[in-house]
């Protein structure tokens, strides 16, 4: 996938949500409303530490309360405008939502399994290549602004947008597992893209 970048400088700053009770539950819950957890305000705190002298124009964050909880969290006392957008919204996995689902392994790492279920057909709910096609829509916008941003998400369309940026193929998306009470961030450079920071 290749993105035109018009010769833009810019940072993007990207943070999975804290920890919530879909988490502790061990459930699949993509666009099921969970709250964060106790540890889960607790890693968005640390981000807030991380991040606190890093200046933003804006947060994006999904509709979702445990994405919108943590950059709230994250930037509190600082005037950063934080603005919800359903397109990072995780993806919606239909009759699977609130269900304990085993990602069993087959000959293969367990990043493989759980993507081998979200490419799989989801009854009722969401395609991931609707999902990344919503996740690609938002990138295009952001990037026209050209400004630093922070994006506080969920780890489906946060790969996603950060394979897009970077130029990587959507099969790849899954391999960018974004772990929580970190930041990592992306560079554009003169138009060119940059991984400079994962998991941080």
């Amino acid at each position: 996938m290749k993105m035109n970048f018009q010769n833009k400088t810019l940072q993007i700053y990207l943070v999975r949500h804290g920890e919530s009770w879909g988490n502790k539950k061990q459930v699949v819950y993509g666009n099921t409303d969970y709250t964060l957890t106790d540890l889960g305000i607790k890693q968005a705190e640390k981000v807030a530490k991380k991040l606190s002298i890093v200046p933003f124009h804006c947060c994006y964050t999904s509709t979702l309360q445990r994405a919108y909880r943590t950059a709230k969290i994250a930037l509190d006392g600082r005037d950063v405008p934080i603005i919800q957008n359903e397109n990072l919204n995780e993806q919606f996995f239909g009759i699977y939502e609130n269900q304990k689902i085993s990602f069993e392994p087959q000959g293969d790492c367990f990043e493989t399994a759980v993507n081998r279920f979200v490419r799989g057909p989801i009854p009722e709910g969401e395609l991931f290549e609707q999902m990344a096609e919503r996740v690609i829509d938002f990138v295009q916008n952001i990037l026209r602004e050209g400004e630093n941003n922070l994006i506080v998400g969920h780890n489906g369309p946060l790969g996603v947008l950060t394979a897009a940026i970077l130029g990587f193929s959507l099969d790849e998306a899954h391999r960018f597992s974004y772990r929580q009470g970190c930041f990592s961030l992306i560079e554009i450079s003169h138009g060119y893209p940059k991984l400079r920071f994962f998991n941080k």
